[in-house]
């Protein structure tokens, strides 16, 4: 059987991994800084071209409003109940 790591072989393993995982990401990290670095030397800006703002259009002229109608509230409506006979109520 395999013997059982304490808590404290544990902690050290996982950091040891940690370690290793942060200086994998700093090289990738330098590797992309470098990578973008010489695709933007080699890269040319594009000739900037004169900025012809287009003519404004005349706006419409303003609709006329419709006046305005107050919204009427909804109304609740109770319907009347049915009239029910009276209980025959028998003599004997």
């Amino acid at each position: 059987m395999a013997k059982r790591m304490k808590k404290g072989e544990k902690l050290d393993l996982i950091l040891s991994e940690l370690a290793a995982l942060k200086s994998d990401v700093a090289k990738l990290a330098k590797q992309h800084n470098a990578l973008m670095a010489e695709l933007a030397s080699k890269s040319r800006a594009a000739p900037k071209r004169a900025s012809v703002k287009p003519a404004k259009k005349s706006s419409p002229p303003p609709k006329a409003s419709k006046p305005v109608q107050p919204r009427k509230a909804p109304v609740l409506v109770q319907a009347q109940s049915p009239v029910q006979p009276a209980s025959r109520i028998s003599s004997s």
